[in-house]
């Protein structure tokens, strides 16, 4: 509660100001009839006690108008005693003293009042913005999960168009969509999860994209290894899409091409994350036959490959191996 953040309690109710106010106003007349013997004519300085509640209680003009009776309460008390001779010795300059005691008081008080206000003003926006912002998130998670729902909606209509198709073209290039329907679900699962609020961990992403993509569409077992950077990087979505269909089209056709049940025992797919001055590096490497990449033909993997290292600003590279292909995508983060 915005109350329990208070740190002057000056915002009370009436009824709480005048028991504050008479409790104060007591103990200054206690202290004065008994203090008056040991403090003599400095008895007359505990006028400051009730301006200073009447100013915290009632704010500015309590406090003018206690400074201006301050004198009056103080030769009221005197006189009750039968110590008129501790007055002041200058009435005049007393009163003089207690007004602008008063005065002075009342201006800091109203100050604090007003600054207390400001602050419960804005501690309240706060809590409003809160829950403004709670309620916003929510909906962009569920937001999320409707998108990653209706995308594998779309998946399954997919997948059950190729169980009644004979036709080989047609189901290649089924699972090849289906497989990039996969890797945008991916981001709003992670997305979804709020584990990471709206930035996407690259090597979690990654991993759990190829390891997907290895199950749906080998026959045989793919081992993944990796080597990462720290885990505290992330990228936004607008990143994390792009980079998600780029290394599921890699993937794909090495998975289609690379491998081979004769040639390789346990084929392999290694994943390397590093940063070097801002700009993230993604590595994607296989121990499979390879290719030459000055012979390879532009089909339409490339061209996506193409268009989307230029909507991440970066540029990638086909580089043979003496076993197997080395892809290298370099973007800034």
């Amino acid at each position: 509660m915005a109350s329990e953040n208070r740190i002057f309690p000056l915002i009370l109710n009436l009824r709480q100001r005048i028991i504050a106010f008479v409790l104060l106003f007591l103990l200054y007349i206690t202290l004065f009839l008994i203090l008056t013997p040991y403090l003599e004519v400095g008895v007359n300085y505990l006028v400051v006690l009730p301006i200073l509640s009447a100013t915290f209680c009632f704010g500015f003009y309590g406090g003018v108008i206690s400074g201006s009776l301050g004198l009056a309460m103080n030769l009221a008390l005197l006189y009750l005693r039968g110590d008129l001779f501790w007055a002041p010795s200058s009435l005049p300059m007393a009163q003089l003293s207690g007004m602008t005691i008063g005065f002075g008081l009342g201006l800091t008080g109203s100050y604090l009042r007003r600054l207390e206000t400001e602050m419960m003003r804005r501690i309240k926006r706060e809590e409003e913005l809160g829950i403004a912002l709670s309620e916003k998130e929510v909906l962009y998670r569920e937001l999320n999960h409707r998108v990653k729902n209706n995308l594998n909606l779309i998946k399954s209509l997919i997948q059950l168009q190729v169980y009644r198709s004979e036709n080989e073209e047609f189901i290649d290039e089924a699972e090849r969509l289906i497989s990039r329907i996969l890797s945008i679900s991916l981001v709003h699962e992670q997305l979804y999860s709020g584990i990471l609020d709206r930035d996407i961990n690259p090597r979690d992403y990654l991993i759990k994209l190829i390891e997907q993509i290895g199950a749906s569409q080998s026959p045989i077992p793919v081992k993944l290894k990796s080597r990462h950077c720290e885990d505290s990087l992330s990228l936004s979505m607008e990143k994390a899409v792009p980079l998600g269909l780029i290394v599921n089209e890699v993937v794909t056709n090495i998975i289609k091409y690379a491998f081979e049940e004769s040639l390789l025992i346990q084929p392999e797919v290694e994943l390397r994350i590093s940063i070097e001055e801002k700009t993230l590096i993604i590595e994607i490497l296989d121990n499979g036959r390879g290719f030459d990449p000055d012979k390879q033909k532009a089909g339409l993997g490339i061209t996506l490959i193409e268009t989307l290292a230029g909507q991440l600003k970066g540029d990638y590279a086909y580089r043979a191996r003496r076993q197997g292909t080395r892809f290298v995508l370099r973007f800034p983060l």
